[in-house]
Formats: C-alpha cells, sequence, structure tokens
C-alpha cells in the first residue's frame, strides 16, 4: 500500500482533506482476506479510506510437453514464443531452453527412466511464470522383429530379418534355451547363424528383439519359425575318403560327377578340388601327421552339400 497524495484523494471523492497517514506491509492480499481498519476522524469529523491495488502482471501461458519415453535423451513440447522453459527431472538440476518463434522448444537432457516424472515451466518476458506442467516418462514398446529361417544340417541355419536398430536379437527353443543371438544394425537388419547341432529339423524358434532403454531392458513379443527340414533327395552324395596315412601328399576318394569337393585337413586352409566324370578327386595337401582330422564336402551347384569325415593313421610299415 502507499500513500495517496491529496490531489489524489480529491480526484476520488475526498472531501475536507486533512494530511494523509500512509499504512504499508509486505506481502499480497486476495479478495478472500479480511482487513481490519481502525480510522480516526479530523476535526470536522470526516474520514476516509483510499486503497491503490498494483495491477497483476499476466501470466504466461501454460507450456506443452510432447510425449516422454524411456531412453529419451531430449524433451520437447510449445510454448509462448520466445519464452523461457525450465525442464526439471525429478530432482535433477533444471534444464533450460527458449522457445523460438513458433512457440517450439527442446531441451537436452540426461536419459530418462520409466516412472520419472518432467515439469515444464515457461516464463516470457514481462509476465509471471506458466503453471506448471508435469507428466511421467513412458516405458517403451518394442516392435517385434520379422524373422526367416533356412538352411541345413550341415552349414547351419541362417535367420534374417529386421528390428529396431541397435536392439539385440535372441533366438529360443521351445524349452526357452537361448539357441542363437545378434545385433541388429543402424538400420535395423541382422542375420544370425544357428550352429546345426544347437537345434533340430521342424523345431519351434522364437526371436525377439532387446531393447535397454533408461537402464531398463525392454523386450518385444516372440516372432516364430520353424527349422526347415533337410531333403534329403535334394542332398549331395556322401563322398567318400581313401585310407589317409601320416606323411601323405595327397588325398582322393570319390564324390558325386563334377561336384566340388573341399578338403580341410584339421584347422589348415581348406583345399578345393572338382571330381572328374567317373566322380574321382584327389587334392594336394600339406604332409599330414597322425590323429588329424580330414573333413571332406561335396557340393553339386543348387544341391545341399555332403560331408563326412577321417581321421589319419600312422604310416604304412
Amino acid at each position: 500500500m502507499t500513500t495517496p497524495t491529496t490531489s489524489e484523494l480529491i480526484a476520488n471523492g475526498v472531501t475536507n482533506p486533512s494530511n494523509p497517514y500512509e499504512a504499508r506491509f509486505a506481502g499480497t492480499f486476495s479478495q478472500s482476506n479480511l482487513l481490519t481498519l481502525d480510522l480516526f476522524t479530523d476535526e470536522d469529523g470526516n474520514n476516509s479510506i483510499w486503497l491503490a491495488a498494483e495491477p497483476a502482471a499476466e501470466q504466461t501461458e501454460t507450456p506443452t510437453i510432447d510425449p516422454v519415453a524411456a531412453g529419451d535423451t531430449t524433451i520437447s513440447g510449445t510454448a509462448e514464443p520466445d519464452s523461457t522453459v525450465t525442464v526439471t527431472i525429478g530432482n535433477e538440476q533444471p534444464v533450460t531452453a527458449v522457445a523460438d518463434a513458433l512457440g517450439n522448444w527442446t531441451a537436452e537432457v540426461p536419459e530418462v527412466s520409466q516412472g520419472e516424472t518432467v515439469t515444464v515451466v515457461a516464463e516470457a518476458d514481462g509476465k509471471d511464470p506458466s503453471e506448471p506442467v508435469t507428466v511421467s516418462v513412458a516405458g517403451l514398446t518394442v516392435a517385434a522383429p520379422t524373422a526367416s529361417i533356412s538352411g541345413n544340417e550341415t552349414d547351419g541355419y541362417p535367420v534374417i530379418g529386421k528390428a529396431t536398430p541397435n536392439a539385440a536379437i535372441e533366438i529360443t527353443n521351445a524349452q526357452g534355451d537361448v539357441v542363437g543371438s545378434g545385433t541388429t544394425d543402424s538400420d535395423g537388419n541382422y542375420r544370425i547363424v544357428i550352429a546345426p547341432d544347437r537345434v533340430a529339423p521342424e523345431k519351434n524358434l522364437n526371436v525377439t528383439a532387446i531393447v535397454t532403454a533408461g537402464g531398463q531392458d525392454y523386450r518385444s513379443g516372440a516372432t516364430p519359425v520353424v527349422v526347415p527340414a533337410d531333403t534329403q533327395e535334394n542332398q549331395t552324395e556322401t563322398p567318400s575318403i581313401d585310407p589317409v596315412n601320416a606323411g601323405d601328399q595327397t588325398i582322393s576318394g570319390t564324390a558325386e560327377p563334377n561336384a566340388n569337393v573341399v578338403v580341410t585337413v584339421s584347422g589348415e586352409e581348406p583345399v578345393t578340388v572338382v571330381a572328374n566324370d567317373q566322380g574321382d578327386w584327389t587334392a594336394n595337401v600339406l604332409e599330414v601327421s597322425e590323429g588329424e582330422t580330414v573333413t571332406v564336402v561335396a557340393t553339386l551347384l543348387l544341391v545341399t552339400k555332403s560331408q563326412v569325415h577321417l581321421s589319419v593313421s600312422s604310416s604304412a610299415e
């Protein structure tokens, strides 16, 4: 409250004003507050009171917040154009941003977690701060991956598909055991080869995508696939290997005529030859030692591979 001047009193209908007294207090009051005033009259028995309230400042419009999900590191929304926006996540240090000329704003924040609260207040120049608006951080919904499987009992079973970029991919059998895993690339593509000894033909598998956000794992629904059955009529005949002794530098045998034959001695580099029209083949290899294993795989074009293993015997007397 401030002291009115004599001219102000007269302008407001006060007659014969005396010197006004000043009354001051700190704070605010509203229409619902009760004030007790003791008035003293002048020598002519006149008294008066004159209150001049300061005009209330206009309040900034309440801002909006776009949906916020676990793992987000930016929060956005709208507010009065050019206003200052203060974003508070839980009890963390507030982050400020400025709305652009269209009222859009974006704030960079630490990664948020499901269940945290986000509170936003906007303040435009010359106006009081807005009412706060608060939202809760939602969990993450991960879309189920696409998945297809091919392959055979010899080479394994490639599973290919698409899911959320940089997600973990988990392949499980009917018992829930993990039989294959991998990660999608930045475009969401993945390819995982399941070893043939981990699954059996015609068994059911489930493919799931997993995304970690805000310190929590979120799993997609499962996409089912079925391990393909091996078609024996479409498989290259199993090749044969002639006896191999320590010191040998050639390995020979039979296979389907004109088949590609790949010979691998233990962990050495494979050697490839082609069977002749009668199915005979011979491969030049490094000198073999007793106990080494020789693996031979034969393949005809558009036909599934077939393989056989043999252990090297001691040198012949």
